[in-house]
This record gives C-alpha cells, sequence and structure tokens, in this order.
C-alpha cells in the first residue's frame, strides 16, 4: 500500500456492503451521497473489470477517505466484506482518523473491532438524522490532518453539458443544423416514407463527472401534419441507448426523456453516445423543418438548446 500524500483522495467515501442489501445501498444510499457532493467508490462501477477483486478491494480503501460499512447480518457472513473490514482497520487501527464509519441497517451481533466504533444507526426512523450525521462524518477532517488543506469535489453542472447531433454511424461531425434529401412521393396519399438517421450524444465541458442526468426533448414541425401522417410502421425510434428513452407522440410534437441512472456517467474526456434516432419522414413533407429544443439536468442545475433538421426535395 503507499500512503496518500497531503491527504488527496481519489474517493470521499467506499461502500463495503453486501450485495444482498444493494437495494438499499445502491438505491438510496449511494445517491443520496452522492446529491451531497461526494465522491463515491462502489464495487459495481469503480472497480476495474478483469483486475483481481482482492487488489480492487485494496485500492478501494486505501484511495478513500472514509470506509463505510453497512452492517446486516448478511454482511457479517460474507467472508469479502470481512476483508474489506480488516483492510480498512489495518490503516487506522486506533480509529484516530476516523477511517471507518459503521452504518447499522439491520439488528446484528457486531464483532469486537467494530463494536469498539460508534456506528450510525440506520434500523429506526431517524434516518434523515443519522445521514446527516454521516454526511458530517466524511466531509469532517481527522485531528491528525486538520492543518492540511481540503480537497472538496468538484460538482458537476448541467451547464456544463451539450446535446449535440453527429453522423449517424460514425459518431463525429458534431453539427446545430442537419439536411435532409427526401424524395417526393407520385401519390400524396401514399404511406410510403423515408428514413433519416442521426446520434444524439452528450458532451461534458466541465472537469467533474455528471452522474443522473435528465434530458428532456421536444420535437416539433413548421408543417402541422407531420406527426399525423399515417405510418405503417413506429414513425421514430431511439434505439443504442444505454438506457431506454420514454417517447411520447402527440399530434403536434414528439416527447422524449432520457434518465441517467447510477452506472450512466459523462465525463470530459469521452462523448457519451445517447443513441441513434430513426425517424420515418412522409414523401409528400420536403420542404419541412423539424425543430429540436431540449432542457438538461444535472445536480439541481439546468441548461436548454435546441437544433434543427431541414426536409429538402430531391435535386
Amino acid at each position: 500500500m503507499t500512503a496518500e500524500k497531503n491527504d488527496v483522495y481519489r474517493y470521499d467515501a467506499f461502500i463495503s456492503y453486501s450485495h444482498c442489501d444493494k437495494e438499499w445501498v445502491q438505491g438510496w444510499l449511494l445517491p443520496q451521497l452522492e446529491k451531497a457532493g461526494l465522491r463515491v467508490c462502489i464495487d459495481f462501477r469503480c472497480f476495474e473489470p478483469g483486475a483481481p477483486i482482492l487488489t480492487e478491494m485494496e485500492r478501494a480503501v486505501v484511495e478513500s477517505r472514509k470506509t463505510l460499512l453497512v452492517l446486516t447480518p448478511d454482511y457479517l457472513a460474507s467472508e469479502w466484506a470481512e476483508f474489506e473490514n480488516i483492510l480498512a482497520s489495518t490503516l487506522d487501527p486506533a480509529a484516530r482518523q476516523r477511517r471507518v464509519i459503521p452504518l447499522l441497517l439491520k439488528p446484528c451481533e457486531l464483532p469486537l473491532r467494530t463494536r469498539a466504533l460508534t456506528y450510525l444507526d440506520f434500523t429506526g426512523s431517524e434516518s434523515e438524522l443519522q445521514f446527516q450525521r454521516l454526511v458530517a462524518a466524511i466531509r469532517s477532517e481527522s485531528k491528525s490532518t486538520q492543518s492540511l488543506p481540503a480537497s472538496p469535489p468538484v460538482l458537476p453542472k448541467a451547464s456544463d453539458l451539450r446535446l449535440v447531433v453527429t453522423d449517424p454511424f460514425s459518431g463525429t461531425q458534431p453539427a446545430s443544423h442537419l439536411e435532409f434529401s427526401i424524395p417526393r412521393a407520385c401519390d400524396p396519399s401514399s404511406k410510403s416514407a423515408w428514413q433519416i438517421a442521426f446520434r444524439l450524444c452528450l458532451d461534458n465541458e466541465g472537469a467533474a463527472m455528471a452522474r443522473y442526468v435528465d434530458v428532456e426533448m421536444y420535437i416539433t414541425s413548421d408543417t402541422d401534419s407531420f406527426w399525423a401522417y399515417n405510418y405503417d410502421s413506429k414513425p421514430f425510434d431511439i434505439v443504442e441507448s444505454p438506457h431506454a428513452w420514454q417517447v411520447e407522440f402527440s399530434n403536434t410534437y414528439i416527447h422524449c426523456r432520457f434518465l441517467g441512472g447510477p452506472d450512466f456517467v459523462c465525463h470530459s474526456e469521452v462523448r457519451q453516445n445517447l443513441g441513434l434516432v430513426k425517424m420515418l419522414v412522409p414523401y409528400g413533407q420536403a420542404d419541412t423543418t423539424v425543430t429540436f429544443s431540449y432542457r438538461i439536468l444535472a445536480e439541481g442545475h439546468e441548461s436548454q438548446g435546441g437544433f434543427a433538421i431541414a426536409l429538402k426535395p430531391e435535386r
């Protein structure tokens, strides 16, 4: 193990838990910690694929300011959880740095090394108060490191995020205005349609990773009858996305929504693919402009933008 310099840690907290308790850990504890602006290390997201699990456990404990032990009967019966517990205790055997914070989720008989530490009780009705104490404990400096500079996390903002349209297959050439050539139908009453396709991507221009991103998009046309056309198949679809989009139709617009869950990450080095868009355009609707207006929510911040697609008749 290597000692950290200047008390700068990659993570504020590492969560050591039994997978039998993942519903509470991943569904409540993890989102609440990240909403508080804390950098959290958790196995399913931060452990490197293909790496030895013992090595990843050791790295998680060493690189985290605190290790949270989610105590339940299943946790105490897990050999892997016990190993993580021992690792964390080894780094701070006298608990002077408060490196280990026990969270009692379900009543259980605690081992002596854990019983010696003050735990936070999440078994009763005061979970909110206990959580506030937990956040304060994670952010607090130990007496041995009070004089060292703090390293607060950088919060991602929606203003750092923008939705871009790219080439449908290569994912390059971002644009704010696209143009497609649409053939005209010999018979205006024909149900024939022309498919256009493009890719939606999310760019992060900020320094921090963004999670739990909410993208809401409205699609309107300058032709009232555009969405009322009687297609033989699905007129609008978003595929190849890390999460399914919610798509709703009306006579005048399409409303789409993308919700990035706990495993969704967007950072400055990677353009995050949000899906391949497939639209059916009726032959008789050339010389139409379809406008996309969107809103992005992340960490309580909001940004807005839009782009347009022009449907021109074939020359």
